[in-house]
């Protein structure tokens, strides 16, 4: 897998990218109240405008550090896992989040 995409992707569609200075393949930052991630971005017309899709879970196992890379772009680090919680299913916000998203150098 890691040959076909070695590194994480966040989807976002031209609009966004534009107004960001943003094109397919620069890092970016992706931001929440909670904490921040770094990944790639994919512009793409496959996307709604404003909205960001992040890969869940990613790490990278072959850093030798003692998290892996798990803090770096793992999408975890955007949520909140305290109320308020889905009426449907009881658990915390992880499927919609608030972010802000930026060129990261």
């Amino acid at each position: 897998m890691r040959t076909l995409q070695p590194d994480p992707q966040a989807e976002l569609h031209p609009d966004q990218a534009r107004r960001h200075g943003i094109v397919t393949g620069d890092w970016i930052r992706i931001s929440s109240p909670r904490g921040s991630i770094r990944m790639r971005a994919l512009v793409t017309k496959n996307i709604r405008s404003g909205v960001v899709s992040v890969e869940h879970g990613w790490w990278s196992p072959e850093k030798n550090s003692p998290d892996f890379g798990f803090l770096e772009s793992n999408a975890n680090l955007l949520t909140d896992n305290g109320p308020p919680y889905d009426p449907a299913f009881g658990t915390y916000q992880l499927r919609g989040l608030l972010c802000t998203v930026n060129l990261s150098h």
